[in-house]
């Protein structure tokens, strides 16, 4: 039987990428995402034509209640779940005096807490493998983006905690990227420029991502680690 991926923000963008990619390798695909419905049913519709099995699913992971829902609907769907890909993130701006609780509380709703409650519930019937998306700014720190990237770091100590915690029935890692697409007014020259100060001068793709969660999935003693794809740039603040 086909594995099957729990892909969360699989509508768009990184995540439209990985669901395509994994049914391409054979995976079943259970397709998340929050408002993009359109796109949703067009990544399903791409999917099936592939030759997988994909079925979406709709949730609003700022509440736990959605969270430990989603889960069991795709359970219930497929039967289990092998691989839980914790893609969704939000990208909230705001320095540490003009962060107000609503920003504080979505970048850490849907960047730390909602992978808290989703891995938990993964975990209590299933087996295999959870990747979470990070940042390579992990290594650093940011006025701009306070909370969001003190979310991201979080998720760094939560990936090593929980890979402890549910070895060996479960592994878990994590995988840092450089930018690789844009956000808010950050453009591709913007993205340009820090791939070239970067120690291997490589700008970070997609393709980059999805390799090096192949390879997680490929290593069986691998747990616990945070996988720089940033071409060597978090080595910079060291």
């Amino acid at each position: 039987m086909s594995k099957t991926i729990l892909i969360t923000g699989a509508a768009k963008r990184l995540g439209q990428f990985l669901a395509i990619s994994f049914a391409k390798m054979g995976y079943n695909i259970a397709l998340h995402y929050n408002s993009s419905k359109e796109e949703a049913i067009q990544n399903q519709e791409k999917i099936k034509h592939i030759g997988t099995k994909c079925q979406i699913f709709a949730a609003n992971l700022q509440e736990i209640d959605n969270c430990q829902k989603l889960i069991k609907d795709v359970e219930n769907y497929f039967g289990k779940i092998d691989i839980l890909i914790n893609n969704s993130s939000v990208f909230i701006e705001g320095d540490f005096l003009e962060t107000t609780e609503e920003i504080f509380n979505e970048n850490f709703n849907v960047n730390y807490k909602s992978i808290f409650f989703l891995s938990q519930s993964f975990a209590k019937n299933n087996s295999g493998n959870i990747i979470n998306l990070i940042d390579t700014y992990i290594t650093r720190r940011s006025k701009r983006f306070f909370t969001y990237l003190n979310s991201k770091k979080y998720l760094e100590i939560l990936t090593k905690d929980v890979a402890l915690e549910l070895a060996p029935k479960i592994r878990v890692n994590a995988i840092a990227p450089g930018a690789f697409l844009p956000a808010y007014e950050f453009a591709e020259d913007y993205i340009s420029t820090r791939s070239k100060k970067a120690p291997l001068n490589h700008y970070v793709t997609m393709e980059d991502i999805l390799n090096s969660m192949d390879f997680i999935l490929k290593s069986p003693f691998l747990t616990g680690q945070i996988i720089y794809i940033d071409g060597g740039e978090h080595l910079m603040t060291l």
